[in-house]
């Protein structure tokens, strides 16, 4: 994990003017900028190796992960999702098949059994797939408040790599003991490592 300074900007304000950033990218160029971010996840080695791919279901202004998830099932990968329960992360399995619903934030989440991060037993050379709403040069991660994947990634193995657009870029993310740099960022200007 990098070190780095703790810096105690709002992180409620970077959000906000982060969110207002992506949310004014139209339709299709989120769309074409998703595009260009699942070309490049797709053509990683860290993908290529991996045996499962846990994956975030897109909603809203976030970069789409629908095609990256479809392309990963054709490639025979154990692919799992988030399902937030109460306050905490569990993950399911998903295939073809998978039933969908939304949960209580809006964000598609499959009718299929529950697994604890244990029960899921990534490996270190497996990819985690992961939103932010910002980023900054040093690989940190800025989510969405609830601290969900912080205590998922703090608990299990694997490659994190997170998703976002250029616009998404901030300076310095404020940062605390228990935040974890992401190991890749992937936008649709480049990878950033």
């Amino acid at each position: 994990m990098k070190s780095r300074i703790i810096h105690n900007h709002d992180k409620g304000e970077i959000r906000k003017l982060l969110s207002e950033k992506r949310n004014q990218l139209s339709y299709s160029e989120r769309e074409r900028y998703s595009s260009h971010i699942t070309n490049t996840l797709l053509s990683l080695d860290d993908i290529a190796n991996a045996k499962c791919v846990h994956c975030y279901k897109s909603f809203g202004a976030e970069v789409t992960t629908s095609v990256f998830i479809n392309e990963l099932l054709s490639r025979k990968k154990i692919i799992y999702v988030p399902v937030v329960n109460d306050d905490i992360l569990l993950h399911a399995e998903i295939n073809y098949q998978t039933q969908w619903k939304k949960d209580r934030f809006g964000i598609p989440t499959p009718i299929a059994p529950s697994l604890t991060v244990h029960e899921m037993r990534l490996e270190e050379n497996d990819c985690i797939i992961i939103p932010m709403l910002g980023y900054d040069s040093q690989c940190m991660r800025l989510g969405y408040g609830k601290g969900f994947y912080d205590k998922f990634l703090s608990a299990t193995k694997g490659k994190k790599i997170g998703l976002a657009f250029s616009c998404q870029y901030y300076e310095i993310i404020p940062s605390d003991v228990h935040d974890i740099a992401m190991d890749i960022i992937i936008t649709e200007t480049g990878v950033f490592s």
